[in-house]
């Protein structure tokens, strides 16, 4: 009987141990899955940091380009309204070089015209009957020229006439002046379309981001 109950007892006491090693078992792994959870938990935090990080890098990178684009914009703009304003006095000193050409083209015919006609008079004095007009080689004179107050010098014809060469020159320079801004506008409105192709890409790029960083 006393080695049954020393058996019971080495028995009871090996349970006991086993129960204890089996609870210190599982409070080792609960500690273990809890400290999995909480490194599982860190890496997500991680995880997300770093996704937020990688949003803002790209809003940054998208900002700066937005802002670029919207400085090229302004300059170019401002640069197109200068030729703008070129443009336009280049098309009103061509109105006016033009209208200086037709009036001294007006006036010089005009003064052709009365130095010819002096020029007939002049001639007409030489006339003789009977002698050949160095001009028809009629040998009858029934109505020659006469001079007049109105008729014109040479000199004063040849004065006409560089007016109008001046004016014609003026006139081909404020027109080749023009023609220039013509093209200078042109280029200017070029960049500007497309500065503003690039500025509106930007900004979509930039609004499309802001929107995935508040989803």
């Amino acid at each position: 009987r006393k080695a049954a109950e020393k058996s019971y007892e080495i028995a009871l006491k090996d349970d006991l141990e086993a129960a204890a090693a089996l609870d210190s078992a599982n409070k080792k792994f609960a500690e273990l899955e809890a400290g999995r959870d909480e490194t599982d938990k860190k890496r997500r935090r991680i995880i997300e940091l770093e996704a937020k990080r990688d949003v803002y890098q790209k809003l940054e990178r998208l900002f700066c380009e937005l802002k670029d684009t919207e400085s090229a914009l302004s300059v170019l703009n401002a640069e197109a309204q200068k030729y703008n304003a070129l443009l336009e006095n280049a098309k009103e000193k061509l109105a006016r070089a033009k209208a200086e050409k037709d009036m001294a083209q007006s006036e010089c015919e005009n003064a052709e015209n009365r130095y010819f006609k002096g020029i007939g008079g002049i001639l007409a004095q030489k006339l003789d009957d009977g002698k050949p007009c160095p001009v028809c080689g009629s040998t009858h004179h029934p109505s020659p020229a006469k001079l007049s107050d109105g008729d014109m010098s040479k000199e004063e014809y040849e004065r006409f006439k560089k007016l109008l060469k001046s004016k014609v020159d003026a006139l081909d320079s404020t027109q080749s002046e023009w023609e220039k801004c013509v093209v200078s506008k042109k280029d200017a409105d070029g960049k500007c379309s497309k500065a503003l192709a690039e500025y509106t890409a930007a900004k979509s790029a930039y609004d499309a981001a802001v929107g995935e960083k508040a989803e």
